[in-house]
């Protein structure tokens, strides 16, 4: 009888630790940052994240955090500024999985931003020329 015992909490220990692996396999897996490509037409422009106020000057790839949703204002002298704000989409791959782990895995990875991915992910903007230019 002690032998039965013995092995069901093995069994019972190794689904324990499986609903603990599956916790934040987004975050894991995924990763908190995501590249995207930034391209203007003329190039050279300046880039603003407007929610987190880091400047970049195109062309130029960035990393940008996915906990947080990016609005980026490509702006050059002469030019029309334009803003392109960017989506957080959620990547079902990783809410399937964090499903298994009774929803926690999810709180985990929408917190850390592990559940989402950023789109688009190459971003072109050309740039209108202002009047009298």
């Amino acid at each position: 009888m002690g032998l039965i015992k013995l092995r069901r909490f093995y069994i019972s220990l190794r689904s324990a630790f499986l609903l603990l692996a599956l916790n934040g396999c987004g975050t894991l897996f995924g990763g908190l940052t995501q590249d995207i490509k930034l391209t203007s037409d003329p190039p050279n422009a300046q880039v603003i994240d407007t929610d987190t106020g880091v400047k970049y000057n195109t062309p130029v790839i960035v990393s940008l955090e996915k906990s947080i949703s990016h609005s980026l204002e490509f702006s050059k002298e002469g030019y029309k500024t334009e803003v392109v704000p960017l989506r957080r989409e959620v990547r079902f791959v990783w809410w399937f999985l964090d499903a298994f782990s009774l929803g926690v895995g999810n709180l985990i990875d929408a917190a850390s931003g592990g559940l989402f991915d950023i789109k688009p992910e190459q971003v072109h903007v050309a740039l209108d020329p202002k009047s009298g230019s």
